[in-house]
């Protein structure tokens, strides 16, 4: 917006010197040098001024929202575009006006007054007082826990809902064909691949891989998955039945694997998990003691969870085009998902029979939408959890009639008749 703004100061001063402003109008700026700077500084230096006050109520929204609802979430408000957009319009009318204000020429033979480009700093001075309302409103709305909750829970289920790579299916016809892909004998063999720096996995090209693997005929075995710390030295992945690999391959496979200093939501599912875990556990915690938004992390964790049910998570093994396994990658499983959306809000929130009747009523919704026995177990695993320590903490009756009451609607959507559990008495 800044560069923006310095283009637009010198296309507008182009202008003012080839064309002859009017000697009276309502619309365009008539008046004399003088009046020019004052009108320029003014503006400028006010705009300037409101961009610090900007600047620390922005440090200040951070700072709260760090104390509030974790310091992972500081890169979601560093992120707004709303505010940079805010940050932008003032910074980039500042120096436009710094701009125009050294063109302004005194009143002798060579005097200058750029009547169009004063006219422009005036209306982007009205436009910066439409955004510093903007900004007002904005940065109020996002502190609200509803709205930053509802933020990540809309990156989550971005993540989740996010095609797979070429060649990955939920449940591949080729799995059958593993067996035969590769002699036994040889698997014996290998070839590691060590990563050459430190940081958290952000993400990785698999069709590079792929592609990698087709052309040498390998079958690569991945050993790390996105949101994992590595460390250098750390094997990144294994190449089955391969004696040797040049240098250059090395480092054309070690390249395809995106190294940072913090774990992002870029393919790591589990880190928008995590963070409404952090919004939960915080809310949950005694100085805070927020069971509503805790409750509100638990909504968008199910409706994640739901999403996972329904669209499956991908199978471990890829295929070429030509239905041949080239690689095995490490892949979340749904008992591990489910483990960590609901096991540390669970713990924290032992005391809250809201937050308990929250969990089961959310575990009932997603049993709704579960497809395989697998997923049942892993969400029958956490109703009967949820029960056993709602038992042990709550002493209410009227409470515990209603936790009963939650427990046995979810193992009706769960057909528990079918599933094997030990509930309390």
């Amino acid at each position: 917006m800044v560069v923006f703004a310095g283009l637009l100061a010198f296309g507008s001063l182009w202008i003012d010197r080839h064309w002859n402003a009017p000697k009276s109008s309502d619309w365009i700026y008539t008046g004399g040098a003088a009046g020019a700077r004052a009108l320029l500084s003014t503006v400028g230096g006010s705009v300037i001024t409101v961009a610090g006050v900007v600047f620390s109520i922005t440090i200040a929204a951070l700072t709260q929202a760090s104390s509030q609802f974790g310091p992972r979430l500081l890169r979601n408000f560093m992120r707004d575009v709303g505010n940079q957009f805010v940050l932008g319009t003032f910074v980039a009318t500042f120096f436009y006006c710094l701009l125009i204000l050294r063109a302004v020429r005194g009143a002798d033979d060579s005097s200058f007054v750029p009547n169009l480009s004063i006219t422009v700093a005036v209306l982007m001075a009205a436009g910066s007082l439409a955004v510093l309302i903007y900004f007002i409103d904005h940065i109020s709305r996002s502190l609200q826990g509803p709205q930053v909750v509802a933020a990540v829970g809309i990156e989550l289920e971005r993540a989740v809902s996010r095609p797979f790579p070429t060649g990955v299916a939920e449940a591949s016809e080729n799995e059958s064909e593993i067996s035969t892909d590769w002699d036994g004998a040889d698997l014996e063999k290998g070839y590691n691949v060590a990563a050459t720096d430190n940081g958290y996995l952000q993400a990785m090209n698999e069709n590079g891989l792929l592609e990698i693997a087709k052309r040498n005929d390998w079958i690569i075995r991945l050993a790390c998955r996105p949101g994992d710390y590595i460390m250098k030295g750390s094997s990144l992945l294994r190449i089955e039945g391969a004696r040797r690999c040049d240098e250059a391959m090395q480092c054309s496979m070690v390249n395809l694997f995106f190294l940072g200093r913090q774990r992002t939501a870029e393919q790591d599912m589990e880190y928008s998990i995590r963070q409404l875990v952090e919004i939960g556990v915080r809310a949950l915690s005694p100085g805070i003691n927020d069971p509503f938004t805790a409750m509100n992390c638990i909504d968008w964790l199910g409706s994640a969870i739901s999403a996972v049910a329904r669209h499956g998570l991908p199978s471990p093994r890829r295929y070429d085009d030509k239905g041949k396994l080239r690689v095995i990658a490490e892949v979340w499983t749904f008992s591990g998902l489910v483990d960590a959306a609901f096991n540390q809000i669970r713990q924290f929130g032992a005391e809250s029979v809201a937050v308990s009747l929250r969990l089961l009523e959310v575990l009932a919704s997603i049993a709704e939408q579960l497809r395989t026995d697998d997923q049942r177990k892993a969400v029958a695993h956490h109703v009967e959890m949820v029960y056993r320590q709602s038992c042990k903490r709550v002493h209410e009756p009227s409470d515990l009639t209603e936790i009963k009451v939650r427990y046995r609607s979810a193992l009706a959507a769960l057909h528990a008749e079918n599933i094997s559990t030990n509930s309390p008495a």
